[in-house]
């Protein structure tokens, strides 16, 4: 098996003996972000559920884990997101019968799917778990200082 190098250098292969190739990959390969909006956008949430993105999320995970990769669940999200979706505040014109469209970037190199789904979060469970991560990160790139 070839050995396998991360490399900023937008070169694929590197062949410095004739005998021997060895792929480089970007450094920052196999990296997948998920928003629930594209920047400068506002992401919708209920009081009660959650967000919009995070339940749906949840759901078409539940149901569709076992036979799509990530790219095809979260396609199915945005599907539900932007069509299912719609901002109910009349006292705000300017934020009533809104809609929200989710935005993701990928830099794959393979199909991402899960081996098998053991649990799933209610939204609103993830949604605070989240909240309590992103916290905590805060927390310590503040005492790295």
């Amino acid at each position: 098996m070839p050995e396998v190098t991360a490399t900023d250098s937008p070169t694929a292969l590197d062949a410095p003996d004739a005998d021997v190739i060895k792929p480089k990959i970007p450094l920052r390969a196999d990296i997948f972000v998920a928003y629930s909006t594209p920047p400068g956008f506002v992401a919708w949430r209920n009081q009660r559920e959650g967000s919009r993105f995070v339940q749906t999320f949840c759901e078409v995970v539940q149901a569709n884990a076992k036979t799509e990769d990530i790219n095809s669940l979260l396609t199915l999200t945005t599907e539900r997101v932007a069509l299912d979706y719609e901002s109910n505040n009349p006292t705000r014109k300017d934020l009533h019968q809104k809609k929200q469209a989710p935005f993701t970037m990928s830099m794959l190199r393979n199909r991402f799917a899960f081996s098998e789904v053991t649990f799933v979060l209610h939204a609103s469970q993830l949604t605070r778990n989240l909240l309590t991560l992103s916290w905590m990160k805060r927390q310590m790139l503040w005492m790295e200082r």
